[in-house]
């Protein structure tokens, strides 16, 4: 008996956590990044800024297929990189691509987004005179992207 009346409680107390007015909220849908962004860029812990001054414009037009995300940049020092990468749940995650500033060596990307905002971290091998661009080399430099459509 004490058992059953054990049993019981247990069951009203699980059942009495749910209300009339309890909301149940569905997962996000899944990140878009496909189309144009646009917005700023800021560098941190380069030799040389991505712009002066800072944040510089940037435009990044971007393709997802299949979940296989390819993109562009145009402006600033991300003029001409490329991006490959995947969306998983709300974050796009890859490599990055640049020419010119910084080495042309795919530099780790990622960042968060949602329908009209995306914040992306591209963690750049900045080119010195004491430390030329090789593979291997591990990232130095930051440049923060902040975009909205």
């Amino acid at each position: 008996m004490r058992r059953f009346v054990i049993g019981i409680l247990v069951s009203s107390a699980a059942l009495g956590g749910c209300g009339d007015h309890d909301v149940v909220t569905q997962p996000p849908p899944p990140l878009d990044v496909s189309g144009t962004w646009h917005g700023g860029v800021t560098s941190s812990r380069v030799s040389t800024p991505c712009a002066t001054p800072e944040p510089a414009s940037v435009t990044a037009t971007f393709t997802d297929t299949d979940g296989h995300v390819t993109g562009t940049f145009t402006g600033a020092c991300l003029d001409g990189a490329t991006f490959e990468g995947r969306v998983e749940n709300q974050r796009l995650l890859g490599n990055t691509t640049l020419h010119g500033h910084y080495c042309a060596i795919p530099a780790a990307t990622d960042g968060r987004g949602s329908t009209n905002q995306l914040a992306l971290d591209v963690r750049v091998h900045d080119r010195t005179v004491f430390f030329p661009c090789s593979e291997g080399i591990t990232a130095t430099g930051l440049l923060r992207l902040d975009l909205s459509r």
